[in-house]
């Protein structure tokens, strides 16, 4: 049976505490002397290109972050903006320029 909805987790890793295998896997390699990054600089130019592809795509969920979902409450059509406040569009319509600054959260 699933823990009830509202109730706080008990038990477990406290938030910011490193998974216990991480933490002996680098002090494993630290004491053997074994540096992942010297070792893949020096391994990277002998592989094939198509390696070094899948090196280089794993490599890249670190360096940007995902793209976060957009919310269908968020989207607002050119109709929308143009109704609400024409002056973002440069007063296209020819609409009153004295309106009020858009504001992306409130419709």
């Amino acid at each position: 049976m699933s823990r009830p909805r509202g109730l706080p987790k008990t038990g477990g890793r406290k938030k910011g505490t490193r998974n216990l295998k991480t933490l002996v896997l680098r002090e494993s390699l630290a004491r053997v002397g074994f540096d992942i990054i010297k070792e893949l600089h020096e391994l990277y130019p002998k592989l094939n290109h198509e390696m070094q592809a899948k090196i280089l795509m794993s490599f890249i969920q670190f360096l940007f972050p995902k793209p976060s979902s957009v919310h269908m409450s968020d989207l607002r059509t050119y109709e929308m903006y143009k109704k609400k406040d024409s002056s973002i569009f440069g007063n296209l319509d020819g609409g009153p320029e004295d309106e009020e600054e858009f504001d992306p959260n409130g419709f």
